[in-house]
């Protein structure tokens, strides 16, 4: 058989197209907070999530929030203050990769200080703060599921790769090749 040049240009794209969809991310954006195109953002560096075996078939969302911590030395009691952007992926692996994103910085104030990550049964699991409270700009209904795994991350920690690697400085401008920080569940 003979394939014309046409062909092969179609066959070359149709195969490229495939290749490019294994690749892709299995993340989807499902709250962002709204760019006005002249807003300010601020790039986390990708997170690469292993030991995830036992969770397949379950969600992994990651909410990038503006909080605080409850006591001096605790990350799981974080109040969110503002949530800035969530991302959701159903777990099919053992390791799943946050690509890099952005968020959107208000004013001189940082753009994230959290992203807590939540393994739930449910894609449309809803955030609460300790006191029982549902986080804004996630709808008004309260999706609950109890054998819920969650960790929050610092934006400090989430850096510490870039800077261990000399690829950032605190204090200077994130710069694009920022290096994966990597957890295990």
């Amino acid at each position: 058989m003979k394939l014309s040049r046409l062909n092969l240009a179609v066959v070359f794209c149709v195969a490229l197209g495939a290749v490019s969809a294994v690749f892709a991310s299995p993340f989807t954006t499902v709250y962002e907070t709204a760019d006005d195109g002249s807003s300010i953002t601020e790039r986390v560096p990708p997170i690469v999530i292993g030991n995830l075996s036992n969770h397949h078939g379950r969600y992994l969302k990651a909410f990038y929030v503006v909080g605080r911590s409850q006591f001096l030395d605790q990350q799981t009691q974080i109040r969110v203050l503002e949530l800035k952007r969530v991302d959701l992926a159903q777990i099919s692996g053992s390791e799943i990769t946050l690509p890099s994103a952005k968020v959107v910085k208000k004013s001189i104030f940082a753009a994230y200080n959290y992203v807590i990550l939540v393994i739930s049964n449910n894609p449309d699991y809803t955030l609460l703060n300790p006191d029982g409270s549902l986080v804004e700009g996630q709808g008004d209904k309260k999706v609950i599921d109890e054998s819920v795994v969650k960790v929050a991350i610092s934006k400090d920690e989430l850096l510490q790769p870039s800077i261990a690697a000399g690829i950032y400085t605190p204090g200077e401008a994130l710069p694009e090749n920022l290096i994966p920080y990597r957890i295990n569940f």
